[in-house]
């Protein structure tokens, strides 16, 4: 396709590619690159800089015998941007989502050839001039290629022929760069005679060829991006990162305040300083952006998904720009689901206001859950979108009519979805059920309308209690996992109910779950009791035979006989009144297992009514 066909209808998405001569890329206003949305600066260095005009003279010099050859210098990827015809005349500008390394390092070499040609070819080092700052009468100027404001200053002076407002300050290590591979190009070139700096220059401008790739939008962009392995680094919260910074933040000290903001609140997890680290950062908007928008984030969709999301809020709150929304909506979001995900509740506003009270350390107990489950369980992941929803509205936003939800609000709501989580990990459904689910919450939270008995069936709680009660529950990893993180609640239940409102140790490592009954139990220690081998492989690993002890035992440990596990289930499981319980029989036998697993299920009645 040539990229002077017509375009393609609105409805359907084109991807065009172009091979084309640098000459041809140069001239005129058709191409104009911008990276002042990309994320990442201008990274290469003299050597990067050095090894591509070694290159070139080497290429355009041609091999011992035949012929001079194309340089094939890959693929670079852009995406349309705006473009003012009335003040610029005919031409386009484009963002550039791959090859940004590239387009700057050649316009310095071109820079560079400029100025060491000579006034005695001053016709070519015009030509070479237009290429990089092309002119029109009656229009406004406009440089080639524009890196971000605070890092593009020397790059424009330089592009511009030494022109501007430079004052020899260079901001930042991406204008550092500049100025350095400018330097490295200039020395290289100056090195060659007048009659090779021409013939490097046509070489340039014919035979080295570059393929433009323009698709349709940014999100096929990205994906042809990182179908080739480049941009691994690059993930879409830094494509989103750039858009709320430049492109939705109104004035350059905002934008370097709001990009620099967010880069520490992305550094290495340390919460009294504030930050909470990249990925947390990077789901809180996902979820964020889900939860706004009601909708599944597609993979190939999340950066579009987020941008729905803040042009949404921006039209709701018509004074904010993009600094507004960072600071009141992706900054309290990130922090909060760094808290729920590492435990640590002493900065949620439900556990200062409770402190003390059981209503705050049940909550706190409701969130352990939940996040132990999510751990578990890849089809509970779901339920992070609305946990971290309610905390964020227990701290005021977006509370009904602006105010912090009710503790004892937030004490229900979460108790519907501790039962609507249990039941996405144990029973599994599709992933569109699940969705529809939790965002069926989220809308009845919104209303002020939840029910925390009404978000499952009977016949969905019945389903749940059948998947706890599957005798190979515990020989799975996913079994156990799950059993545990509800041997824990239930541990909780009790330890509230006994007064014991202390969860400060709750962000602990994760408990392991042990077989009371061993897999590999041997007659010796378990005959007298368990006779029939074929029995005890089938009783092993239901929950009423699972419990949680702080370490994982040695395989000594492990199969030793009850009389000799007692007193270690006993010191190590002392956070778990469960664990409590069995090390405080005499004996283990099918009739101490199926005591312990009706206690187990009548718990399960108390705290979820199942």
């Amino acid at each position: 396709a040539s990229f002077v066909d017509p375009p393609p209808s609105p409805s359907v998405a084109a991807t065009v590619t172009t091979r084309l001569p640098l000459g041809t890329i140069l001239s005129g206003r058709d191409y104009v690159f911008s990276a002042r949305r990309n994320v990442r600066g201008y990274e290469w260095g003299v050597r990067e800089a050095g090894d591509l005009l070694d290159d070139f003279v080497d290429a355009c010099a041609g091999p011992l015998r035949g012929e001079i050859r194309d340089y094939e210098l890959g693929q670079i990827v852009l995406v349309p941007a705006e473009w003012d015809a009335a003040s610029l005349g005919i031409g386009m500008r484009y963002d550039v989502y791959d090859g940004q390394q590239r387009i700057v390092t050649l316009c310095l070499l071109l820079a560079a050839l400029r100025d060491t040609i000579g006034e005695e070819l001053r016709e070519s080092s015009g030509e070479v001039a237009d290429m990089l700052f092309p002119r029109r009468a009656r229009k406004e100027d406009v440089v080639r290629a524009e890196l971000r404001a605070r890092d593009g200053g020397e790059l424009r002076r330089i592009l511009e022929g030494g022109k501007g407002d430079g004052d020899g300050v260079v901001s930042g290590a991406a204008g550092r760069r500049v100025t350095e591979n400018y330097a490295r190009l200039a020395a290289g070139v100056t090195a060659l005679s007048s009659k090779e700096r021409l013939t490097l220059l046509d070489y340039v401008c014919e035979r080295v060829h570059l393929l433009v790739c323009i698709p349709d939008n940014a999100s096929v962009a990205r994906n042809i991006v990182m179908s080739q392995g480049k941009g691994m680094d690059n993930e879409p919260v830094d494509d989103f990162k750039g858009l709320v910074c430049f492109r939705y933040t109104s004035g350059e000290e905002k934008m370097y305040s709001t990009f620099d903001a967010w880069d520490e609140l992305a550094g290495e997890p340390d919460p009294a300083a504030g930050r909470v680290g990249r990925k947390a950062v990077a789901d809180a908007c996902l979820l964020r952006a889900g939860a706004a928008m009601r909708t599944r984030v597609r993979r190939n969709d999340r950066v579009g998904a987020m941008e729905r999301w803040l042009r949404t809020e921006l039209a709701t709150q018509t004074k904010w720009r993009g600094d507004d929304f960072f600071r009141v909506r992706v900054a309290p979001a990130s922090r909060a689901l760094y808290g729920l995900r590492s435990g640590d509740y002493r900065h949620f506003a439900f556990y200062s206001r409770g402190r003390g009270g059981g209503t705050a350390a049940r909550v706190a107990a409701r969130l352990d859950f939940l996040r132990g489950l999510a751990a578990a369980s890849s089809t509970a992941k779901d339920a992070e979108l609305a946990a971290l929803d309610l905390l964020l509205r227990s701290e005021g936003a977006p509370g009904p009519g602006g105010q912090p939800l009710p503790l004892a609000k937030l004490d229900r709501y979460l108790e519907g979805l501790e039962v609507l989580t249990l039941w996405m990990a144990a029973t599994k459904p599709p992933a569109r059920e699940r969705h529809r689910r939790v965002t069926a919450l989220l809308d009845a939270v919104a209303k002020n309308a939840h029910d925390a008995a009404g978000f499952l069936s009977p016949g969905e709680r019945e389903d749940v209690l059948g998947e706890l009660r599957r005798p190979d529950l515990g020989a799975s990893p996913a079994g156990r996992r799950i059993a545990g993180a509800v041997l824990g609640r239930l541990s909780a239940h009790l330890r509230l109910v006994g007064g014991d409102a202390d969860f400060s140790a709750n962000a602990d490592a994760a408990p392991h779950v042990e077989h009371v009954l061993p897999v590999s139990a041997t007659k010796k220690a378990w005959g007298e009791h368990w006779p029939d081998q074929r029995e005890r492989i089938e009783r092993c690993h239901g929950i009423g035979n699972l419990v949680l002890t702080a370490r994982r035992p040695t395989a000594k440990e492990a199969s030793a006989a009850f009389t000799d596990k007692r007193a270690r289930l006993m010191e190590e499981g002392g956070r778990w009144p469960l664990t409590c319980a069995v090390a405080g029989r005499e004996v283990w036998d099918k009739e101490a297992m199926a005591e312990h697993e009706g206690v187990v299920f009548d718990l399960l009645d108390s705290v979820w009514d199942m």
